[in-house]
């Protein structure tokens, strides 16, 4: 389950962007990809902790750098167990 916004402003509610793995199913595998509107790679992760995400995107890209307000598209590759 992903969520389909979140805000990134440090009030610590809904700060970051990651996905709710059911307990049931534990992930081998996996990466999150954040994407802007041109297609260019914003920010990744294949961290896993006990077969769950170790990680979530906090609204900062890949140089350090806060991003805009606007749409992002993700893409996530898994294999569960």
């Amino acid at each position: 389950r992903l969520p389909n916004a979140f805000s990134p402003n440090s009030d610590n509610v809904n700060d970051l962007f990651s996905p709710f793995i059911n307990a049931s199913c534990l992930l081998t595998e996996y990466k999150l990809l954040i994407f802007n509107k041109w297609g260019e790679l914003v920010w990744q992760s294949n961290a896993l902790v006990n077969g769950s995400p170790a990680e979530g995107w906090n609204g900062i890209d890949l140089n350090g750098n806060p991003c805009m307000q606007g749409n992002y598209i993700w893409m996530i590759e898994a294999e569960f167990t």
